[in-house]
């Protein structure tokens, strides 16, 4: 009767390890479907055309923010000289 046990218990145990084995072989076989290059382009050519066009769209976030800086340090001063034109009131 025991051998009927342990022949149980170690059949159940080499069924649980090519379960495991083929479940290891299907995530396997799904990350390199993932990673595989299966495109037509180079992945790192277009990340580079990527990130420069990125670098050109922020360089001209900045230009344009310090022109606006500008424009303001311009008002403020404007407003400074009106200010000073208009009569102080008399408490």
């Amino acid at each position: 009767m025991i051998e009927i046990i342990v022949a149980t218990i170690a059949a159940l145990g080499g069924v649980t390890a090519a379960f495991i084995a083929n479940r290891g072989r299907q995530h396997a076989k799904a990350a390199r479907a993932q990673v595989e290059n299966s495109h037509s382009t180079n992945l790192r050519e277009e990340a580079d055309e990527r990130h420069d066009e990125n670098r050109r769209l922020l360089m001209h976030l900045v230009r344009t923010s310090d022109d606006q800086a500008g424009r303001l340090e311009r008002m403020e001063e404007r407003l400074g000289v009106v200010e000073d034109t208009i009569p102080k009131e008399k408490p």
